[in-house]
């Protein structure tokens, strides 16, 4: 149903092998985020990337599952924040303004 409306998806420690069936119909840029100490879900994230169309692990040096450690959430977030600019800028068109009705600022 929204096949095309999503370009980028973010996974953070999250579990993509319990969706492995669905990942090679996933046609946006993936991005996993697990923590380098967070094993098996390391393991399991390198099993299923090779499925998806336009996957990319990015792997938080000395990072657990939660990403508690001092380092990690910073770190996290510095590779969401470049993946989406990566990703969104491509695809961005703003939209042409198009003045509506005058409206008072009071009803």
């Amino acid at each position: 149903r929204y096949k095309n409306a999503i370009c980028s998806v973010v996974s953070r420690g999250g579990r993509a092998d319990l969706a492995k069936q669905d990942l090679p119909g996933v046609t946006a840029k993936t991005l996993l985020i697990v923590g380098g100490w967070d094993e098996p879900v390391l393991s399991w994230n390198r099993e299923v990337l090779p499925l998806l169309q336009k996957g990319e692990l990015k792997v938080i040096p000395r990072a657990t599952h939660l990403f508690e450690e001092p380092h990690a959430l910073p770190a996290v977030i510095d590779s969401a924040v470049r993946f989406f600019r990566e990703s969104f800028i491509p695809h961005f068109r703003p939209m042409p303004y198009r003045p509506g009705p005058e409206r008072s600022p009071h009803p």
